[in-house]
């Protein structure tokens, strides 16, 4: 009881006091000032704490009901975390976006048959989602309408439909398509001639899912 404060053992006026709901104590501290701490009824933070060289200690403790117990950390103390599951990640909802690599086509006919000429690209494989933020497409040789679509889980979506823009002119379009597997983008050039020369593409990046 030599911590407790009585009449005749006042303590320094400097001297910290912490109540435990009944009675003020004097705080107990180190050789240097600074404050002991007594860690009760987490018997199992035995892993969580890491001594941080000879200074003082670091605590990572996480709670999983009923029991305390330690966060997993690499050697720059940044928690470890794992993803278990992606609900819905061959789906249009609830997908969790991630980057794996570019996607990008650059394709071309340089002898267009005459008439409605349709070309498609890339068919997106088994356990990887297809994010493509850009289309485009010009004819070199003749100005003519043109349309960008993507088959999207066996049905085609109108993109854009481009009136003629002109001879050897781009005629790009941005926007946000996912792409799941078995999808693929479509390029449609309307009353071509014989021999015209075709340029098409598409951009964006590509998701693992498996």
């Amino acid at each position: 009881m030599a911590n407790r404060i009585y009449p005749n053992n006042v303590p320094n006026p400097v001297t910290p006091l912490g109540s435990d709901g009944a009675d003020f104590r004097a705080i107990l501290v180190d050789s240097t000032g600074k404050p002991l701490v007594v860690a009760s009824n987490l018997t199992d933070l035995g892993g969580a704490l890491q001594s941080v060289g000879t200074d003082f200690l670091r605590v990572y403790a996480g709670y999983n009901p009923p029991a305390y117990g330690p966060l997993a950390i690499d050697s720059q103390y940044h928690v470890q975390t794992d993803i278990l599951g992606l609900p819905g990640k061959n789906t249009y909802n609830n997908v969790l976006i991630g980057y794996n690599a570019v996607y990008g086509e650059s394709l071309s006919d340089l002898n267009a048959t005459a008439g409605t000429v349709m070309k498609t690209g890339s068919v997106v494989p088994a356990g990887e989602i297809w994010y493509v933020t850009n289309t485009w497409s010009l004819n070199n040789t003749t100005s003519v309408r043109m349309q960008h679509k993507a088959q999207l889980k066996a049905q085609t979506h109108y993109i854009r439909d481009i009136t003629a823009p002109g001879v050897g002119v781009v005629a790009g379009t941005q926007g946000n398509w996912l792409l799941v597997p078995g999808d693929y983008m479509i390029w449609v050039w309307l009353s071509c001639v014989l021999g015209d020369d075709l340029y098409w593409g598409a951009s964006g990046y590509k998701i693992k899912t498996a």
